[in-house]
């Protein structure tokens, strides 16, 4: 299998994944060519980043769709759909805030957004990190509201990317929920605070940023030779910002020299949709134009489907 084949099995694959290894292998994707390429292979290579979802897969192909939009997603996972978006501007209903970590905890509730009920259907307004907006309209049996919202991106730098891992609960909780979490750094925010530099055992390096509701970790390598300076930390705890939108969800910017990937770019703008059952049914919505295609067809809609673990297809747009 070509070394192209392989990145796209692996990132059709991310979202069956828990947010940590996601992550870690989502910073692989945004590596240069040819060091991407072997580390994909050594992630292929190992049984626990193979840890795919194994239930059969319940296609939703034309349940999920989206209103008043201009752009396309594209979206994986076990129970699957796809959603489209319009570029930000305009609120939606608010969403009580509230917070988790892990989807499985017994009593876990986390972010939940705001729905209304529109001819039989359920709307769920989202905003994805970028500010892009779009409404879900689906069967109240498909109960998307009551997954855990898991939104990503990325950022760039003079020299250096970052993607980021976001939970929806306090800094300070995710902090102490590392039992052996280290503080290797404090890097000022231009605003009277700090933006601390964490080892988080075993995940990894971090700079954690507290944005209303959410946290958001930016990922950092472990080898001393990959890492950036701390000059370069010293400009994200800076130039980074972030907020709850209306809605509740997380919104993300940054100031030159930093910039965050725009939608339809690499590692740019998603939102995951997660069960909090334990199980491995996961949506994934991706901001940003794309082409239908597959061999597939299931409720009139276009739908790749390589495996019976996760399915993927654009929305047509509606308005």
């Amino acid at each position: 299998m070509r070394p192209d084949e392989l990145e796209r099995h692996l990132r059709q694959r991310l979202d069956a994944l828990v947010p940590a290894p996601r992550a870690e292998l989502l910073h692989v994707l945004m590596l240069p060519d040819f060091e991407r390429a072997e580390r994909i292979a050594e992630f292929w290579s190992h049984p626990q980043s193979r840890a795919f979802a194994a239930e059969p897969l319940r296609v939703s192909a034309g349940l999920i769709r989206c209103v008043r939009t201009r752009y396309l997603v594209l979206a994986f996972g076990v129970l699957v759909s796809a959603a489209c978006a319009e570029p930000s501007g305009g609120g939606t209903p608010p969403a009580p805030p509230s917070t988790a970590v892990d989807a499985a905890a017994e009593g876990d509730s986390g972010f939940m957004p705001s729905t209304y009920v529109e001819g039989g259907s359920v709307v769920m307004p989202i905003t994805f990190p970028d500010g892009t907006t779009a409404k879900l309209v689906y069967p109240p049996e498909l109960d998307l509201s009551g997954m855990r919202v898991q939104p990503y991106s990325s950022g760039y730098g003079p020299g250096f990317a970052r993607d980021f891992l976001v939970l929806d609960k306090p800094i300070d909780d995710v902090i102490g929920g590392y039992e052996q979490a280290e503080l290797l750094a404090d890097y000022g925010d231009g605003h009277g605070g700090t933006v601390g530099f964490w080892r988080l055992p075993p995940d990894g390096l971090y700079l954690a940023f507290q944005y209303g509701s959410w946290t958001v970790l930016v990922y950092e390598y472990a080898e001393e030779g990959a890492q950036m300076s701390d000059e370069d930390r010293a400009l994200w705890a800076t130039n980074f910002h972030g907020r709850d939108a209306e809605d509740g969800f997380l919104l993300l910017e940054a100031e030159p020299p930093l910039r965050l990937a725009r939608a339809g770019e690499h590692a740019g703008p998603e939102l995951g949709l997660w069960s909090r059952n334990g199980d491995s049914r996961a949506l994934s919505l991706y901001a940003g134009e794309c082409t239908p295609y597959g061999d597939e067809k299931v409720n009139g809609l276009t739908v790749d489907r390589e495996s019976e673990d996760f399915a993927a297809w654009s929305c047509p747009m509606r308005r």
